[in-house]
């Protein structure tokens, strides 16, 4: 395996040090997957789904009721909207 034609594929600016440290690196993972490869998982069973859908139906919910609930808990409020200290100086 070409290393260096690897790194230039990645776009990897590196220096030396780096390309023999990434390269040691590299190999001892590839060597590792390769035994994963040898690993027997017939006994592991049938693969079973982990993931579900996750994303809910959209609701319709009521935004004024929302807004009015938000105001009731503000501590300072002035004719439906809230009022916040500002952040701009008058100048």
């Amino acid at each position: 395996m070409d290393l260096v034609y690897f790194f230039k594929l990645a776009r990897l600016q590196l220096n030396e040090a780096e390309k023999v440290k990434f390269s040691k690196d590299l190999k001892e993972i590839i060597t590792f997957v390769g035994q994963l490869q040898k690993v027997d998982t017939t006994s592991t069973g049938e693969k079973k789904e982990i993931m579900s859908n996750v994303l809910r139906e959209d609701e319709k919910k009521n935004v004024l009721a929302l807004s009015s609930e938000l105001l009731e808990g503000a501590p300072d409020r002035k004719e439906g909207w809230l009022r916040v200290k500002a952040i701009f100086k008058n100048e």
